[in-house]
C-alpha cells in the first residue's frame, strides 16, 4: 500500500480469459495497522483482481494522515499450505496507474506495469517487492536497493502531491497514466528545449552541456532526461547543476534521478 493504509476496505475479484474481473468478490477483508490484509475462504486460482478503497495512511512529504485513493493491483492467485504459503502481494499508487492503464483487459497489466515502471527507473515486479517506508525505514540496507527504489518513487509522488493544493493523490494517478509516456509530468506544453553546448565553461572538463527547461504551465513541473553516451563513466563523477531563470538569485529545487 502507500503509506502503508490502515483501514481500507479490501476485495479480491476472479479475472476471466477476456481480462474482465467478475463481478462478484470472492473474499473481501480490512487492512491493518501495517497495510497488511489477509483473504480467507479465496475459492479459485490464476489471474485475480485486489481492489483496496478508503483506509487512511501517514503523508511522507507532510506526515499528515490522509484518506487513501482506491488502489487496484493484479496478482496472481494460488493455493499455500502451511509448508508453502501462499505469497504476498503488494497494492500501491504504481498498480492502480498499471490497472488504470490497462483498461477493460487486465491481462495487459504486466505490459503496462513494464511501461509505466520505466518512466521511474523501476525493472523489478512491482506486485512482489515490499517498498521501503521513507522516513520511518532506514535506505540503504543491504538487499534492499530495489524496495529502496520503490520507496523512493512513492515519496516522490508524495511530494508531487504536496506541491499542488489543487491535486489529490487519486488526480495525480490519472494524470500520469493518461499523460505522454515519454514524461510523467505534462505533456500539454512543450516543457524542455534541450541545447548541448560544448565548453559552456564552469566546473569540470570541456565539453559541459547546457540543458535549459521552459515550461509554460505555471501548475506543472517540468522534466529533462539526459542520456549519457553508450560508453558511459569509465571513473569520475557527474556533477548537475539546477538553476532556476526566473528566480533572481537562480535559486532551484529539483529531483535529480541517476539510473
Amino acid at each position: 500500500m502507500k503509506g502503508p493504509v490502515s483501514g481500507a476496505n479490501c476485495d479480491i475479484f476472479a479475472v476471466n480469459a477476456s481480462g474482465v474481473a467478475e463481478s462478484m468478490a470472492q473474499a473481501s477483508a480490512i487492512s491493518g495497522a501495517t497495510g497488511s490484509v489477509t483473504f480467507a475462504d479465496v475459492n479459485f486460482e490464476g489471474t485475480g483482481l485486489v481492489s483496496c478503497t478508503g483506509g487512511t495512511y501517514t503523508d511522507e512529504s507532510t506526515g499528515q494522515s490522509k484518506t487513501a485513493p482506491t488502489l487496484r493491483s493484479v496478482v496472481t492467485v494460488v493455493e499455500g499450505t502451511t509448508e508453502d504459503p501462499a505469497p504476498s502481494y503488494i497494492v500501491s499508487p504504481l498498480t492502480e496507474m498499471a490497472v488504470q492503464a490497462a483498461g477493460s483487459d487486465l491481462t495487459a497489466f504486466a505490459a503496462e506495469a513494464a511501461e509505466i515502471n520505466g518512466r521511474f527507473g523501476i525493472r523489478f515486479d512491482i506486485t512482489q517487492v515490499q517498498p521501503t517506508i521513507v522516513g520511518v525505514d532506514a535506505l540503504g540496507v543491504q538487499g534492499a536497493a530495489d524496495a529502496d527504489r520503490y520507496g523512493s518513487v512513492l515519496a516522490l509522488l508524495s511530494q508531487l502531491d504536496a506541491d499542488d493544493a489543487n491535486k489529490d493523490m487519486a488526480t495525480l494517478i490519472s494524470d500520469i497514466v493518461t499523460d505522454n509516456a515519454a514524461s510523467p509530468y505534462n505533456s500539454s506544453t512543450s516543457e524542455a528545449s534541450v541545447e548541448t553546448i560544448p565548453g559552456v565553461g564552469g566546473p569540470g572538463t570541456e565539453g559541459n552541456k547546457l540543458a535549459e527547461i521552459r515550461d509554460t504551465d505555471s501548475g506543472d513541473t517540468g522534466e529533462l532526461r539526459y542520456k549519457i553516451g553508450d560508453d558511459g563513466l569509465a571513473q569520475g563523477k557527474m556533477t548537475a547543476k539546477v538553476k532556476r531563470l526566473d528566480d533572481e538569485l537562480g535559486d532551484g529545487d529539483a529531483f535529480i534521478t541517476l539510473y
